[in-house]
């Protein structure tokens, strides 16, 4: 990027925050993007072994599940069947900050705010590792279909995908989540280095126009949090204006909240402009693109937790019906494991919900629970949801290809092809890890990815 596109307001307070390092800094942001990203869904294999199957990754320090790459790769790893296997997620290793330094544990209740495309979702459903519940929030419509998409190639089971603004939520799910990310829209000055578009938006929205939405979004969050329950805040911009400025604001206005500081010289970080404890990534120093952290905790002893939402939990009238895909003949008979399920029904869609899930009723939802597919006339047309979910052990029919293989090329292409194997449903695999669906009818299988 050229230097003489830059905001002359941008890069007059960027001089001014860095001093003697602004030229290093102004090198950084206008040479390009040169640092890459992946990281590996331990939803499906462990870190180390992406790495070995993939070879020439180097760890990121904030995420123990990321990794950076070589830029001459970057074609070849998104197009890499393990990459439509959901064994890693392509995301720039700034942006595995914030939700990396976010407490979660297996069980808990977790909030991504502003969850499109679903990077941070993603990264959120493998700390919890299955249990507890993910809501994933988006007030953009548009934006809903790439955060399921992410969240279903990743296997994801137990997230409910909403598309609501966030003090609507703030008012029905008061002091529910033990952990909330509030990655906020901002005004993008992190991303400059590699996306053009980010310049002309940040002078249609510059940082004094963006800090009132910020606070807002980050007071609708406080509501939600449970007595010692943990925020985490976020922006993918420079500016102090919306970033320790609105966290200052913040702790002025909200007397229960607290600023748990960040090690950030055991990750590789810098620390806040003026507030001690936030974390902040720089290009010239780091290499990756722009980000800003802090972490926030609420006092647990102010409040208990709201008992009026627990009470309500679960009074959605299609809840209780609990049964097995056994019920849906040839499918439920080679996938037996899938038994004694919560099941939701929407119309023909089936979803097998959260056991622990927030009142619903009111709130636009998109996904409520794991998508298991349609029940039409006792029939059940799986979905690219559920096949992504399955480990190899929990569908009996199991075709599987290696990465070069033709098989494998001819499935992801939409293909279909002789194979030796058993009529009716087979989950299609990559080296033991699920593709989609394919139908063996009269030796041949037909491709049911059905993204």
């Amino acid at each position: 990027m050229d230097a003489d596109r830059l905001p002359p307001a941008f890069t007059a307070e960027c001089r001014r925050l860095l001093g003697g390092e602004y030229p290093a800094f102004l090198s950084a942001i206008t040479g390009g993007r040169t640092c890459y990203g992946l990281r590996a869904n331990s939803l499906k294999l462990r870190p180390e072994e992406l790495s070995i199957r993939l070879g020439g990754l180097m760890p990121i320090p904030w995420e123990p599940s990321g990794f950076c790459y070589n830029y001459n790769r970057a074609e070849r790893l998104s197009k890499h069947p393990y990459y439509s296997a959901g064994l890693y997620y392509l995301q720039e290793p700034s942006a595995m900050l914030s939700a990396a330094l976010l407490p979660v544990s297996p069980g808990d209740r977790v909030l991504d705010m502003c969850a499109a495309p679903g990077g941070k979702a993603t990264q959120l459903a493998a700390k919890l590792a299955g249990t507890g519940v993910l809501v994933a929030n988006d007030v953009s419509t548009s934006r809903i279909k790439p955060l399921i998409r992410n969240l279903e190639l990743a296997g994801v089971r137990n997230a409910i995908v909403t598309n609501a603004d966030p003090s609507a939520l703030a008012e029905r799910w008061k002091g529910w989540f033990d952990a909330i990310l509030a990655d906020v829209p901002c005004s993008g000055e992190g991303m400059f280095s590699r996306d053009d578009t980010a310049v002309s938006s940040w002078r249609l929205h510059p940082p004094e126009s963006l800090a009132p939405l910020q606070m807002g979004i980050l007071s609708s969050c406080a509501k939600m949090l449970a007595p010692g329950g943990f925020l985490m805040y976020s922006t993918c911009t420079f500016n102090t204006m919306e970033n320790e400025g609105v966290i200052v604001r913040f702790l002025e206005e909200n007397a229960d909240f607290s600023l748990v500081p960040v090690n950030t010289a055991s990750i590789g970080a810098s620390g806040g402009i003026g507030l001690t404890g936030c974390a902040r990534i720089w290009p010239h120093r780091n290499g990756g693109e722009g980000l800003f952290a802090a972490l926030l905790r609420k006092d647990q002893r102010l409040e208990a937790r709201n008992q009026k939402l627990e009470k309500n939990k679960g009074k959605d009238k299609d809840k209780g019906k609990t049964f097995g895909l056994a019920d849906f003949g040839e499918f439920g008979r080679i996938c037996p494991k899938l038994t004694g399920i919560s099941v939701l029904r929407r119309g023909d869609a089936l979803y097998a919900a959260p056991a622990d899930s927030p009142e619903l009723s009111g709130v636009r939802c998109a996904r409520q629970g794991l998508y298991l597919g349609d029940a039409k006339k006792g029939r059940f047309e799986p979905s690219f949801a559920l096949a992504m979910s399955l480990r190899t052990d929990e569908f009996e029919n199991v075709f599987d290809a290696a990465a070069g293989s033709d098989e494998c090329r001819r499935y992801l292409a939409g293909e279909s092809f002789e194979a030796s194997a058993p009529e009716g449903y087979n989950l299609f695999c990559v080296d033991g890890f699920p593709l989609g669906f394919g139908k063996v009818v009269g030796g041949r299988l037909k491709n049911k990815r059905m993204l």
